[in-house]
């Protein structure tokens, strides 16, 4: 109950609410607090629109999440790279033209008897069928053939793929007595500028000409 003749404000103590102590136009006619049931708070606040014993609601614009984007998750994870077949590289091939009608290849190659003998072979005709001139000199000062020279004519296929070029013996250009012709089996280098391999004659074994110039 009231109790008359007592002025003071009025102060909701036992209500919750966004208006949670504020004051009432009612305080200006009572002397004390009143101390309300909650039936009477509900009662009394009613036309004031506050709730008793409720959790005010928040007004306060809501917290950022937590989890914040990363700038890198947004960006496309850089591709592996493309892995690149290696190539294995091929031998070298002798330049184009290895074989040129008017060159001149020098060199030696060694036969029984008569010891490292001189050679040389003159291009007559290049390209993949190759036609030469051999010329060879003995030593002078060593072996049992000294200082004899001679001269036939030579031809053969060159395989650009393998290098390897075979010069068969043909006519004698200049024939000195108890000789006779050989073959050259070989190789050319890398470079294209030795001829090396194998001279096919009777007590011969090597040779290697390289060309001249």
């Amino acid at each position: 109950m009231l109790r008359a003749g007592l002025y003071t404000e009025l102060r909701v103590t036992s209500c919750v609410g966004p208006r949670a102590h504020t004051l009432l136009p009612l305080a200006t006619m009572l002397k004390r607090t009143l101390h309300l049931s909650p039936i009477a708070c509900v009662a009394l606040l009613a036309a004031t629109g506050l709730a008793c014993n409720k959790p005010a609601t928040a007004t306060e614009n809501p917290a950022p999440s937590a989890v914040v984007e990363s700038p890198a998750a947004t960006q496309p994870a850089p591709s592996a790279p493309t892995p690149t077949a290696t190539a294995t590289a091929a031998p070298a091939a002798a330049p184009a033209g290895t074989w040129v009608a008017g060159e001149t290849w020098r060199g030696s190659y060694m036969c029984n008897g008569q010891g490292e003998t001189q050679a040389q072979l003159q291009i007559k005709d290049g390209g993949n069928k190759v036609e030469a001139v051999f010329d060879f000199q003995t030593p002078k000062n060593s072996g049992t053939h000294r200082g004899i020279s001679g001269s036939y004519k030579m031809a053969g296929p060159y395989n650009a793929d393998t290098h390897h070029l075979r010069l068969v013996s043909g006519a004698w250009i200049n024939r000195p007595a108890g000789f006779v012709t050989g073959d050259l089996d070989g190789q050319v280098s890398g470079d294209g500028r030795t001829f090396s391999g194998l001279i096919r004659a009777p007590g011969c074994s090597t040779f290697s000409l390289h060309r001249a110039g």
